[in-house]
């Protein structure tokens, strides 16, 4: 779409190549009118090449930081998507979008003080819509025994105005797809994409997002990376079986995932988070891979060891399923540390990237 403006702006001299930052208008149903930011990271020129007339589309990485966070921290900058050469991979090989999340708490900056705890007013700051306000069977509960501090909840403002408030919500309301959908439309229109190579990462809850999105939109995405961040226990097939509804879709969507193994936020092995007032339930690393690896054809009793192609730390090991009837891989690689840990060396981005760059889509994605 973009590619009619020739050649792309990362080759012109001068360019400024790191964190520009950009807006676009979102429309919501019930919420209105709303002005969204991201920041675009463009590839080094290096990376120019076909001629003026005809550029050379570049891939694009959407990258969305996690709970409190913003496109600008410092995890986001642990997760750098190739501003570093490695795997074979150029540095600044794709273009690099970071959307911001929105904080619209009605008391921002408010401390986790026991009153706001009790009332639903904890302020958690800014994060992303996985589409589960107001579902109280994704946390502790009475049920399931005493614990030394209630799970920590809010309801943000724009739940509120959605009628969509429950004791297990902890963010914005506001419609995060459509923000992607726009944000999409303005990023290919402005620049020259490869509509083929489109790629997808998330850390901690935009590890979620990223779980959230590939199901909303089945079509879009060539391979997915998300990091620390595991769908919510009954959110792993998407709202009415998503996955299911949209198998042959996500059958052109490669995925690698990325989890720390000592995580107490959230728990590699699935199941109630064991961090104090943290207390919602999340799906196990294994039913995720398990599930990919049945979109895919894989071979679930046939796991192997991954040979990534560059130096690596010793605690990161990557596994997959083999015989994917798909042509895609289903990927997971595991390492020492507590949650918004990041492998040593930037190994973790370095292999993301070079996942990314093994596939692109057979068709040019539709997210409309």
């Amino acid at each position: 779409r973009g590619c009619a403006a020739a050649p792309p702006p990362w080759c012109a001299e001068g360019a400024v190549h790191d964190g520009a930052a950009h807006e676009v208008e979102v429309n919501e149903t019930g919420l209105g009118s709303t002005r969204r930011s991201y920041t675009v990271r463009f590839p080094s020129r290096a990376s120019c090449a076909g001629t003026a007339a005809a550029p050379l589309p570049a891939p694009l990485v959407l990258f969305f930081h996690g709970q409190y966070g913003s496109a600008h921290d410092g995890q986001a900058q642990a997760w750098t998507f190739g501003a570093t050469e490695g795997g074979g991979v150029a540095a600044n090989a794709a273009v690099v979008v970071h959307p911001q999340g929105l904080n619209d708490h009605a008391e921002a900056g408010m401390s986790l003080d026991p009153a706001a705890v009790a009332n639903g007013k904890a302020d958690f700051g800014t994060g992303w819509n996985i589409d589960s306000g107001g579902d109280e069977s994704t946390c502790w509960k009475a049920s399931d025994g005493a614990l030394l501090m209630p799970t920590q909840f809010s309801c943000y403002q724009s739940c509120l105005r959605m009628g969509r408030c429950g004791r297990c919500n902890w963010s914005t309301c506001h419609d995060d797809e459509a923000f992607v959908k726009a944000l999409l439309t303005k990023v290919t229109g402005d620049y020259c994409i490869d509509l083929t190579r489109i790629y997808l990462a998330g850390a901690s809850n935009g590890g979620m997002m990223a779980h959230h999105l590939y199901k909303k939109m089945p079509s879009t995405f060539a391979a997915v990376a998300p990091i620390y961040g595991l769908p919510l226990i009954g959110y792993l097939n998407g709202k009415n079986s998503a996955v299911l509804r949209h198998t042959a879709e996500l059958r052109e969507t490669a995925l690698v995932e990325f989890h720390d193994r000592q995580d107490r936020v959230i728990p590699i092995r699935g199941g109630m988070a064991p961090s104090a007032g943290w207390t919602w339930y999340y799906e196990s690393l294994e039913t995720v891979v398990g599930l990919w690896a049945t979109i895919h054809g894989c071979d679930t009793n046939s796991r192997l060891s991954v040979a990534i192609p560059f130096e690596k730390p010793g605690d990161l090991e990557c596994h997959e399923f083999s015989g994917c009837s798909s042509g895609r891989r289903v990927m997971w690689c595991e390492f020492d540390g507590q949650h918004g840990s990041a492998p040593g060396n930037n190994a973790g981005s370095n292999i993301a990237l070079w996942f990314f760059h093994q596939f692109r889509r057979n068709t040019p994605a539709t997210w409309e």
